[in-house]
């Protein structure tokens, strides 16, 4: 969800003047008149027919998940190109006074390339440090008041965000370029993508039953990815003939929908009778005394999980997947576009090739040897006891897929390799799924929400060093030059594999049965490798 996803991984470019290469019609970058929208009120309290079966709210949960994915990736690659051009026209400005369009190939040059990347940098940490502070807050809310409240507001939030980073792409004359990174200061409300991850992995934690949770977490992550990746294609058709401000006004729209499609979901939070608000006869200043100390001692106990070392294992090991998240989205169209010489629009092609072998191996490879490794007729050597050490197994098969791949990926002299590098990475495509599904066994239901918050903001604190790392390392390499142009994704691979190393270290619990209301269990004393 990423619109990690996501989000987290908005993008922005000013007019340029694109063309097809058989001498098609240039792409207006005529902005269009638009329509006042209409304002929700309580969206979720409109009553409508809800769903009751799990694979149900699975399904719509991933359709949710897609178009909301799909709206990220509608923007991604029209607003880098805006970007893109206008720093280059500073720079060229700067050098020369002739006026005129400025070719796409001649904003390649180092300067521009690294101004671009650290500007996505800056959007990424501020948009990172705001989330650590408001995603656990929102947490909060969710467990109390429920998952699609909270789920509505973290997509208005995320809406104005957009809206305010495309309109410092239209308006370029009147507001400066690096006003773009104040647009995450709109997830103050709803939480951000962070939120809308926790929320959702509880919706899918409550409605599904243990032994078909990570399926179902893969299934939304499919979706995720499906969003992410596909839509760039789409937008690579699209853009040389109909220009990119269309593109950045559906993806708008498309944010919106998910808002409808969670009317169609149950509330899935349960509370005891015990845990209802018993303080309405409380004047005002005490009910807010009440709630805040509560809140306090929630967070507190939120904050306890950490006792656990395998949940710090999990959750380092979730920290080092944000930038292999970045490094095929946004950052790919970029380091494409300047280290194989193709234009922008077009990026989203090898985004796609990526998402095929992404919903192969989810779709199918990994859920036919989900079940082949649980089978008592399965050979001994790949046979496994039960959900638990498989899902741990995958985990860390997962790694290794991802440290294989981003290598192959840093040293690829053309861009066939590249894909092929793509390809291994897809291997890898479990890892956020399997790290979830692994952490709930230490996790009763109640508290679930909290944890997958904190799941969200140690990957949100992940963009407070990658999207930066990624920038650094390339700069860094287009200084050196030659192969040294892949440092960034070499960085990755050797940050998932010393990942790799500790997650050998994880300690299952020693019991899954999570009717007992503790926050983690006592581990067993073996140590799964």
């Amino acid at each position: 969800m990423d619109r990690i996803s996501s989000s987290a991984h908005k993008i922005d470019e000013t007019l340029p003047l694109l063309e097809n290469g058989d001498g098609a019609p240039k792409a207006s970058f005529r902005r269009p008149r638009h329509s006042r929208a209409t304002s929700a009120v309580s969206i979720t309290s409109i009553n409508v027919p809800k769903a009751r079966d799990p694979d149900t709210i699975v399904a719509i949960a991933c359709a949710v998940i897609f178009v909301l994915s799909g709206s990220g990736g509608f923007f991604t690659i029209p607003m880098t190109r805006i970007l893109e051009d206008r720093f280059c026209r500073e720079y060229y400005d700067s050098i020369s006074s002739s006026p005129g369009p400025i070719d796409e190939e001649l904003c390649k040059v180092d300067v521009v390339q690294s101004r671009l990347a650290y500007l996505f940098a800056l959007n990424s940490f501020v948009g990172a440090l705001l989330g650590c502070f408001v995603a656990m807050p929102w947490g909060l809310v969710a467990d109390r008041l429920g998952r699609r409240p909270v789920f509505v507001l973290g997509l208005i939030g995320m809406t104005l965000e957009t809206i305010w980073q495309i309109a410092v792409g239209w308006f370029g004359d009147a507001l400066p370029i690096r006003l773009y990174c104040l647009g995450p200061l709109a997830i103050i409300i709803g939480g951000g993508n962070a939120v809308l991850n926790g929320t959702m992995c509880s919706l899918m934690s409550d409605v599904l039953p243990e032994a078909d949770r990570a399926i179902g977490f893969m299934r939304v992550h499919i979706a995720s990815m499906l969003g992410n990746l596909c839509s760039p294609m789409i937008s690579s058709v699209m853009m040389p003939r109909v220009g990119p401000w269309p593109l950045l006004w559906l993806s708008v729209v498309l944010g919106t929908l998910p808002a409808a499609g969670i009317l169609f979901v149950p509330e899935t939070l349960t509370t005891k009778a015990a845990a209802t608000e018993d303080h309405g006869d409380l004047r005002p200043d005490l009910q807010f005394s009440a709630r805040l100390s509560r809140s306090l001692v929630e967070l507190r106990d939120s904050l306890s999980m950490l006792k656990n070392l395998s949940v710090i294992l999990l959750l380092f090991g979730s920290i080092t997947l944000t930038p292999v998240i970045l490094c095929t989205l946004q950052f790919l169209s970029q380091y494409v576009s300047k280290r194989y010489h193709v234009k922008l629009a077009y990026t989203g092609y090898v985004q796609g090739a990526y998402g095929g072998a992404h919903i192969l191996f989810i779709l199918f490879i990994i859920p036919y040897a989900s079940k082949l490794v649980l089978r008592s007729n399965s050979p001994k050597w790949i046979r496994m006891a039960n959900e638990q050490q498989r899902d741990l197994a995958f985990l860390k098969g997962s790694f290794v897929a991802v440290v294989l791949g981003t290598f192959v990926m840093s040293v690829s002299p053309s861009l066939p390799v590249f894909v092929c590098g793509l390809f291994v990475l897809a291997l890898g495509s479990g890892a956020g799924s399997y790290i979830p599904s692994t952490l709930a066994f230490y996790i009763d239901k109640e508290h679930r929400t909290r944890m997958f918050s904190l799941v969200g903001i140690v990957q949100v604190m992940g963009s407070l060093y990658a999207e930066p790392m990624l920038a650094g390392l390339f700069t860094l390499g287009m200084r050196i030059g030659g192969i040294w142009i892949g440092l960034p994704y070499l960085g990755v691979a050797v940050l998932c594999g010393v990942a790799f190393l500790l997650l050998r270290f994880v300690r299952l619990p020693r019991e899954c049965d999570r009717g007992n209301s503790e926050y983690h269990r006592t581990a067993s004393d073996e140590i799964v490798p």
